[in-house]
């Protein structure tokens, strides 16, 4: 095996704010193909900007030529329950599900789809057009009749190709990209006005531990959340939503078309979807309280916790006089009383007579749970937020 030779890759200024100093900060060398041979791989931090991305890199030439027989997209992978490749699915159609109307899904593109699997699951209008487009040799793998196949990059698409998208996913793209800021650009341009992206890319923060090189000669650019959202911002998008729980290290947005959408706007609507969701969650909390508090008879139960958050229980729910006490971990509190009713800490839980204790909090219920077991496995738990009540 041997190097590549300097034809292969050309030094770049940086992709997003197009500074050409830079501070190398990684360097590697992997075996990419029989094609390129051995290729020394150097991850450089823009001085500008702070974004980090391979410098230098293979030309586009080499890149184009590699796609056409070489992809991750193209991969072998098992689509069953119990798979990583479908918990993906799951996770990504669950989100989009979450914050994208069902009727503003008429035209949905799906951009370096690969083997067409999340354009293919996700649910769209009836007569809704489907379109994947895929540039390299992963759309040999792909065949449904319902989805319009085009077999270029995005920077090729003529008018003609596609009409005005209403929900683009671009799952795994960006990294791979040359100019990722100016293709958003143009694919900002080819979407419907307020039209939704889903972006999903690496998290440079967040490297993991494998035997195989993280940093992959195919992946150019290394983002975090603020050059992301930088490289959104000049493209002409805002972030509406970002997925906070993904199951690999990946950053997971859900993004507007912004020539018109401002963040007054985005504000305004997020406080009103707010005052609908909670209104919503408090009259779910309340049937919850319901079925285990008062339809089971209970006489007596404690709270544990005694913040802002019982605080605001107790002005919902009107049920002080069944309260036998209240925990609380600070031991300060301990001794005390709210609402005429003692604070106990923790390690008196085994004590309490009547076993039942509600969980109010929000951050640490999980923690709370763990914490009651700790000191006893009898006591029935009743969570609000996560599915724990046993």
């Amino acid at each position: 095996m041997t190097h590549t030779t300097t034809a292969l890759t050309d030094i770049i200024d940086c992709p997003l704010c197009r500074c050409p100093d830079y501070q190398p900060l990684y360097t590697t060398t992997v075996f990419a193909s029989e094609a390129i041979g051995t290729l020394d791989i150097q991850i450089s931090m823009c001085e500008q900007c702070g974004f980090s991305y391979q410098n230098p890199q293979l030309t586009q030439e080499t890149l184009d030529r590699h796609y056409q027989h070489h992809s991750s997209g193209a991969t072998f992978h098992l689509l069953n329950e119990n798979s990583r490749h479908f918990k993906l699915l799951t996770e990504r159609n669950t989100f989009i599900e979450s914050h994208i109307p069902l009727e503003q899904r008429h035209v949905i593109c799906d951009m370096g789809g690969g083997q067409g699997d999340l354009i293919s699951s996700i649910q769209a209008p009836q007569n809704a057009q489907k379109i994947l487009i895929e540039p390299s040799c992963a759309i040999d793998q792909f065949d449904d009749p319902q989805i319009h196949v085009i077999n270029k990059k995005i920077e090729d698409l003529s008018p003609a190709d596609c009409p005005q998208i209403d929900l683009l996913l671009c799952i795994s793209v960006l990294e791979h990209l040359k100019n990722p800021a100016d293709v958003l650009q143009a694919l900002q341009s080819k979407m419907t006005e307020g039209g939704y992206l889903v972006l999903e890319v690496p998290n440079s923060l967040t490297p993991y531990l494998q035997l195989a090189e993280f940093y992959s000669y195919e992946h150019l650019n290394h983002f975090t959340e603020q050059t992301l959202q930088q490289c959104l911002t000049q493209s002409g998008f805002i972030v509406i939503a970002t997925d906070q729980t993904p199951s690999i290290p990946n950053i997971r947005i859900i993004a507007k078309k912004s020539t018109t959408l401002n963040n007054k706007t985005l504000t305004v609507n997020a406080l009103k979807q707010y005052q609908t969701n909670k209104k919503a969650f408090i009259e779910q909390a309340f049937h919850a309280i319901n079925d285990d508090i008062i339809n089971k008879s209970l006489s007596h139960f404690s709270i544990y916790g005694t913040g802002e958050h019982t605080r605001a229980i107790l002005e919902q729910f009107h049920f002080i006089d069944k309260v036998e006490y209240f925990i609380d971990t600070d031991s300060k509190k301990w001794g005390t009383e709210l609402y005429n009713k003692p604070i106990i800490g923790p390690h008196q839980i085994s004590d309490i007579q009547h076993r039942t204790i509600l969980i109010s909090s929000h951050d640490f219920e999980l923690e709370i749970a763990h914490t009651i077991r700790e000191h006893d496995t009898t006591i029935h738990i009743i969570t609000l937020y996560n599915n724990l009540s046993c």
